[in-house]
């Protein structure tokens, strides 16, 4: 370790200054503002009243700066006393309006607060990265003392240059170090079984809590120690003799009071039962269900091949290619010893038991999911690497430029296979690619470019009044407050701003996934961070009709009767601009109503324009049946019948639906 020691410095020194050069410049995601507000509110406090359904360890490892920092924290929030109400409610599930009191504080708390959002964010991310770096370089001892220097060494170049393990690295959330904490507690269980000692029991009980601490997906370690201890005792490691019996034995109790030590402490005693509480919540929440996407494929039940796709498209090309040889290079050997077959199951078993349990769950919403799983498979490839010492130093080379070539995105990186489909949006979405980061990139590219107008669809959290800019919103869902705003006329510069998510429509629910399905086959002036897909709709009549539809049927008549009007002044033939038009006056002023779909139906009596999948769904065919149907009660009553055959044809083609 001396000899080498600043080949280890420099490797998580490298990672470190990636990380937190990431962290600076990348938006809040999804879920970073509870994380914070939870932590915070447990260091401040002592409540747990946010913990529904998550372990605190990791909240407050990312709250911890904002001790010193002191942001405003205001108790008499009536969202925080809310927040309370599920510890005593009668209902059996926390989900619904119980739990989103607390989603709503913590917005508040980290949006709009006395300390800048992006102060708060950036120290909190950067104390989850000390904690990864770490537990790094402790991953990197074990696997050091378990299998080698070499391996050791091939493991930490992986860990501290694979994009996936970076993308969720510098977030102030779980997944990360609870991947790193499975991996230390499997690999000292590996110890424990082959020297079994109380100091080695102290510290797989102890990694293991830490684990459990982290997130809820350490409970499978309890699975792959059984596997590992029944595979030692199988293959005649642990021989079946009283002596040996009685000192696994105390061995394993010592293990099994410091985790339950460390839970009960990290509760403070008096709240350990919460910890169970939050394990139930969160297979009730596992078994709603939740959309999914996956190559084109929708699904609120999950797919069984998600991750497969996951590791397919996400794996660096140069990882893949060693993992595929692994089975070949490290199982084809008469150097084969039982202690070397029982230490390559202990990072086979823990990868395949993960794996397997995210593909059969109904939540599949990223490669986070299966992290754990993925330092594993690091690991699998690190010795694979040693045996081949020529072609490992090729693929790690590869690998570095990979991954220096995407920074700071590497929450959206996909591998080269994904070229031949158009690209990585088309097999995966929400974390895997697009998770809210790259908010902040879009508003420098709107300050570069002057643009004047946006139009935008933003998948991520927040407050709509912090974005840094007017936007006129698309179905922005995930930013709370006010968004009336409805874009100028006339723009000098105009843009559509699409998050890859809500690109595919995933959670658009009755509304379709093809609502905004159209935009997949423009070509994009600019995608920001791999995750904000920008077009430029300044002039784009077509564009300009597609969004006053979606406006339209969705009930936004404000933002309707601006993209329709733009539409008629850029292409003034636009039938299906002008129909929409008709249908808003139909209420307040008849005579225009009737004029300009005299003007429509004159043109094109048979209204073939509509064919153009622009009513697509349930939803949108019911809206549009209701305003057929008032538009030709209006012509009945002014005798255009013309009018009202064309109401009739398609009144017919257009059956309400429940």
């Amino acid at each position: 370790m001396r000899k080498n020691f600043w080949v280890v410095f420099a490797l998580l020194a490298v990672m470190a200054a990636r990380l937190v050069t990431t962290a600076w410049q990348k938006s809040a995601t999804y879920d970073e503002a509870f994380y914070i507000s939870y932590g915070y509110s447990l260091l401040k406090t002592g409540d747990y009243r946010f913990s529904i359904d998550k372990p605190p360890l990791v909240p407050v490892i990312s709250a911890l700066p904002l001790v010193f920092l002191k942001p405003e924290f205001n108790t008499a929030d009536p969202d925080w006393q809310k927040a309370a109400g599920w510890m005593n409610s009668k209902e059996k599930n926390p989900w619904g309006e119980p739990g989103s009191y607390r989603w709503s504080f913590s917005l508040k708390f980290l949006f709009d607060n006395t300390l800048s959002v992006g102060r708060m964010l950036f120290f909190s991310r950067v104390s989850v990265i000390f904690a990864v770096i770490f537990l790094g370089l402790l991953a990197f001892l074990l696997t050091k003392s378990q299998f080698g220097p070499a391996a050791g060494y091939y493991f930490l170049f992986f860990y501290t240059f694979c994009p996936n393990i970076l993308g969720n690295s510098f977030l102030t959330t779980e997944d990360s170090i609870v991947s790193a904490l499975i991996y230390i507690s499997a690999l000292s269980f590996l110890a424990l079984l082959d020297k079994p000692s109380y100091k080695t029991g102290a510290l797989t009980g102890l990694f293991t809590a830490l684990a459990l601490l982290s997130k809820h997906t350490a409970l499978f370690l309890f699975p792959v120690f059984l596997v590992l201890l029944l595979i030692a005792v199988f293959t005649k490691k642990i021989a079946l003799k009283k002596r040996i019996i009685l000192e696994y034995l105390a061995v394993f109790a010592v293990s099994f009071l410091i985790i339950a030590f460390t839970i009960a402490l990290a509760y403070k005693f008096a709240w350990f039962k919460l910890y169970f509480i939050n394990i139930k919540n969160t297979l009730l929440y596992q078994g709603r269900g939740q959309a999914a996407f996956c190559w084109g494929n929708y699904s609120y039940t999950g797919f069984w091949y998600y991750y497969l796709v996951c590791l397919l498209f996400k794996t660096p090309l140069p990882l893949f290619l060693l993992a595929l040889l692994a089975p070949f290079k490290l199982f084809n050997t008469k150097k084969l010893t039982r202690d070397r077959v029982i230490k390559l199951l202990g990072i086979i078993v823990p990868a395949v038991l993960i794996i397997a349990f995210a593909s059969i769950n109904k939540i599949q919403l990223g490669m986070r999911y299966i992290l754990p799983a993925y330092v594993f498979i690091l690991c699998l490839c690190a010795l694979v690497a040693e045996k081949y010492k020529a072609v490992s130093y090729v693929m790690c080379a590869w690998l570095a430029f990979n991954s220096l070539s995407i920074h700071p995105d590497y929450m959206a990186y996909f591998n080269g296979l994904t070229y031949f489909g158009g690209g990585g949006q088309n097999f995966l979405v929400d974390s895997n690619m697009d998770w809210g980061q790259d908010l902040r990139g879009l508003k420098k590219y709107i300050e570069k470019e002057k643009v004047t107008d946006v139009v935008m669809s933003y998948y991520g959290s927040g407050l709509a009044k912090t974005a840094g800019f007017e936007f006129q919103d698309l179905f922005s869902f995930g930013l709370w407050g006010e968004k009336k705003h409805v874009n100028a006329e006339k723009p000098q510069k105009e843009i559509l701003a699409v998050s890859a998510t809500n690109l595919q429509g995933l959670y658009f629910s009755n509304m379709g996934h093809d609502l905004l399905g159209w935009a997949k086959s423009k070509e994009p002036a600019k995608i920001i961070g791999g995750s904000i897909f920008v077009y430029d709709i300044t002039n784009d009549a077509f564009a300009h009709q597609r969004l006053a539809n979606v406006y339209f049927f969705t009930g936004q008549l404000d933002k309707a009767l601006r993209e329709s009007l733009r539409t008629v002044e850029l292409k003034p033939d636009d039938g299906l601009a002008h129909l929409i038009l008709a249908f808003m006056y139909v209420d307040y002023n008849p005579g225009e109503a009737v004029g300009r779909f005299r003007q429509i139906v004159k043109v094109n009596p048979a209204l073939t324009f509509m064919y153009n999948n622009v009513i697509t769904n349930t939803f949108s065919k019911n809206i549009y049946y209701a305003y057929f149907y008032k538009l030709k009660n209006l012509c009945d009553r002014q005798g255009y019948r013309e009018g009202s055959a064309a109401c009739l044809v398609w009144l017919n083609a257009l059956q309400p639906q429940n």
